[in-house]
């Protein structure tokens, strides 16, 4: 529980010496042996992180929370990634004027009453 509680609060501190556009995608996930760890959800937060990293520890040098820390650990955990499907407009199904009386003569033939509703409905769709 004490790590936990530990975690939050260097998550506060880091969210406060972050620009706000990238403490929206870092988290604090880790602090072991003067190294603390931080996840960001993309690469190019990741690089942007990098940039700032010698800044963050001189900040996390004020703090008696995190004066133990000299060094950070980047991560790259991307978000679950879930594409929206994509509407197409539905096709209007058309059959050729040949296949449609090849499929008649087989409806003559056919005896099963279901099947012969079923191509009666795919003959409606012939030009």
């Amino acid at each position: 529980m004490t790590k936990a509680k530990h975690i939050s609060q260097l998550n506060l501190v880091v969210n406060q010496l972050l620009d706000h556009n990238l403490a929206e995608h870092v988290y604090a996930a880790s602090a072991t042996n003067g190294e603390l760890t931080l996840v960001v959800d993309s690469p190019v937060w990741a690089t942007r992180l990098r940039y700032a990293q010698s800044e963050i520890i001189n900040g996390l040098q004020k703090f008696a929370i995190s004066k133990k820390i000299n060094r950070i650990c980047i991560k790259v955990r991307p978000l679950e990634f879930k594409p929206k499907p994509i509407k197409r407009p539905l096709r209007k199904m058309t059959i050729s004027t040949s296949s449609a009386s090849l499929m008649q003569q087989e409806l003559e033939a056919i005896s099963d009453p279901s099947l012969q509703e079923a191509l009666k409905r795919i003959l409606r769709h012939a030009k």
